[in-house]
């Protein structure tokens, strides 16, 4: 079970105003309806943007021409992804090896995929005709 911090007892609007983000000023109660939905959500566009009576390309909308909204959404997503990292380091805590790999995979030097490059080369035709040259 979740340990309760002071922090969770405080709304989504108090976490942003905590940040800086003045809620208060978003233009509109559906921005600001929005705000809370995707919170209450985890984060889902399609739930939100029904749930608000928009479309989905009203948020994009949204994100691209107003700045305090899209702060307001970046901050929403920063705190989903504490508590979901909280989550996960609790999982790998208690011995979830799923979670642990997870983990060390995704934040240890040590176990982090590295990138790899892949390089097709094609020379089909090229060859043929090397080859043709040596027959």
């Amino acid at each position: 079970m979740k340990e309760h911090k002071q922090e969770d007892n405080i709304t989504v609007f108090q976490k942003l105003e905590l940040a800086g983000i003045e809620v208060d000023k978003l233009d509109s109660v559906k921005k600001k309806r929005f705000v809370e939905l995707y919170n209450q959500l985890y984060g889902h566009i399609s739930n939100a943007c029904e749930g608000t009576g928009i479309s989905r390309q009203t948020y994009y909308d949204w994100l691209d021409k107003d700045s305090l909204f899209a702060k307001a959404i970046m901050e929403s997503e920063m705190n989903l992804n504490d508590e979901i990292r909280d989550v996960l380091i609790n999982k790998a805590a208690s011995g979830d090896m799923a979670a642990v790999i997870f983990y060390l995979k995704k934040r240890h030097p040590d176990f982090k995929e590295q990138p790899t490059t892949l390089i097709q080369n094609n020379f089909g035709d090229h060859a043929k005709k090397e080859l043709e040259e040596f027959e």
